[in-house]
């Protein structure tokens, strides 16, 4: 059975080392270690980590690309969504933010894209992610998606420059979200769902593909090596599943991911490896400070 077989894949990062059958829901996050939780995300640092793709032929080519995850806790206003300096701001909480910015470069063309992702720190008073953006450009356009909490729905505002494409607003029930799993695994691995469970899709994923944000059925197994916890995610309906490796031990930083899916009436491949990981107090954009990419390993863009 397709489905079984890619939950019981054996990668070479050993992704998979079998299928458990678990059926539970996410339970509150409760971090590894108080003070060591505190002493690594309130440090005020950000942690950029660089990781090496290959995706599978795509016009009889083997695509390298190259990812950076960058992680940080911030105040966040619940009313508004955004970042707040203001100590005051009423409504304000703590949350994880991860920006995920990936580039594609063949030849004289060029693919950028972004996903923001704010987690609620505190997953057992606020157990939801509150916001989720993702753009992506190219030399043909710029798309741009953003799911917002309201109560118990999710908002979404999607814009696109195709013309088979229409600016939309609309929302959806809350559900557990794919984009989510990148964080509440720095959060709390234990938070995340297993069996059967209803899930939104990364947007990646759905814009990419042009398809409707819905939440789908999804199979979810976490398994284990010897170092290092696997947490898969199958969605039958899509013919699609996502595999992201991450450390055992706390702060359980993501060691890679594999990614299969249909398109074209084929099956493609993307495998990520952890290449380097950085702690700075900002993000500097100075040209004194580009040796900063050296550090990461990223390539030039400029070219």
């Amino acid at each position: 059975m397709e489905v079984a077989r890619i939950i019981c894949w054996l990668s070479a990062l050993a992704f998979l080392t079998g299928c458990n059958g678990q059926h539970k829901r996410p339970g509150h996050a409760t971090h590894d270690s108080t003070s060591a939780f505190a002493e690594y995300w309130a440090s005020g640092k950000l942690e950029l980590s660089s990781y090496r793709l290959n995706q599978s032929p795509h016009d009889n080519e083997v695509h390298k690309r190259s990812a950076v995850l960058v992680y940080n806790t911030t105040d966040f206003s619940k009313k508004k969504q955004v970042e707040v300096d203001n100590q005051s701001s009423a409504g304000r909480i703590q949350v994880l933010r991860l920006n995920f910015s990936t580039g594609l470069y063949t030849g004289a063309t060029s693919t950028s894209q972004m996903l923001s992702v704010f987690t609620p720190v505190q997953l057992q008073h606020d157990p939801a992610t509150l916001k989720v953006s993702m753009s992506s450009q190219n030399l043909a356009g710029h798309i741009y998606t953003q799911l917002n909490l309201r109560g118990n729905r999710y908002v979404i505002k999607s814009h696109s420059y195709s013309d088979d494409e229409t600016d939309e607003q609309f929302s959806l029930r809350q559900a557990f979200l794919e984009d989510e799993i990148w964080t509440r695994i720095r959060l709390d691995p234990k938070t995340l769902p297993v069996g059967d469970v209803e899930m939104v899709p990364g947007l990646f994923h759905l814009r990419s593909n042009r398809l409707t944000i819905r939440p789908q059925q999804a199979i979810a197994e976490r398994n284990d090596t010897d170092s290092s916890f696997v947490y898969t995610v199958v969605f039958p309906s899509l013919q699609r599943s996502l595999s992201i490796s991450f450390e055992k031990a706390f702060p359980h930083r993501i060691l890679g991911w594999r990614e299969r899916w249909k398109e074209g009436g084929e099956f493609r491949l993307t495998t990520a490896l952890l290449d380097r990981t950085l702690h700075t107090d900002h993000i500097k954009s100075s040209e004194s400070s580009y040796y900063l990419r050296d550090s990461l390993n990223l390539p030039n863009p400029y070219y």
